[in-house]
């Protein structure tokens, strides 16, 4: 594992990643979506199922900032409303921690909302899938950090909501636990009831 470097650049299948690629794939997908988002905007009610369409976005977009605020702590909040002038401009200190976290949860908040709670494509975020990252994102936000990321506070409130969030999830019967761990890398199982969310991949297509 010699290849991999301590700043969290370097994931499989590069393995070896000096140009920032995770940092540039996160920001990529996060201005994919923000594209969409804007088109979605400016379609308004002549677009089918708009807000469901958005809230998978907000999903998505969640998603990408949920990894890059876990490795980088401090991080440029993009959103669709922004121009490129402001994007250019965009400092990873103009939110603080807790605001970046609330950002996060937001986008998950609204997918939680919206969505409904199964999908019939295999890889569509769920209602499900969305409170369970927005149960992550609260464990995470709930252990309040100073700059040098020693906890300062515990925000119990969150936890609760954690909790609560996790009780919905287990109650909807959806998902569950395997027999055989091994389960969940098996081709046989793919998407299965241990998997909330997983991007799906295609081979000789």
């Amino acid at each position: 594992f010699e290849p991999i470097v301590p700043d969290m650049e370097s994931f499989p299948p590069d393995l070896i990643d000096l140009n920032d690629k995770k940092w540039g794939r996160n920001y990529t997908g996060i201005s994919r979506a923000n594209s969409a988002l804007k088109v979605i905007a400016a379609a308004g009610s002549d677009l089918t199922d708009g807000q469901l369409k958005a809230a998978e976005l907000r999903f998505i977009r969640g998603f990408f900032y949920f990894d890059l605020k876990i490795h980088h702590k401090h991080i440029p909040w993009i959103d669709e409303n922004m121009t490129q002038e402001e994007i250019l401009a965009a400092s990873n200190r103009e939110l603080t921690d807790q605001q970046l976290w609330d950002k996060i949860a937001d986008d998950f908040r609204f997918a939680a909302n919206t969505l409904p709670d199964i999908q019939d494509d295999v890889g569509r975020a769920s209602a499900l899938s969305a409170k369970a990252y927005l149960a992550k994102t609260l464990l995470f936000q709930a252990y309040e950090q100073d700059d040098m990321h020693n906890v300062v506070n515990i925000n119990q409130s969150k936890l609760e909501e954690v909790v609560s969030l996790v009780n919905d999830i287990e109650a909807s019967g959806v998902y569950g636990l395997y027999d055989d761990y091994a389960k969940n890398f098996l081709f046989e199982y793919e998407n299965g009831k241990e998997s909330v969310f997983a991007i799906q991949r295609s081979l000789n297509d």
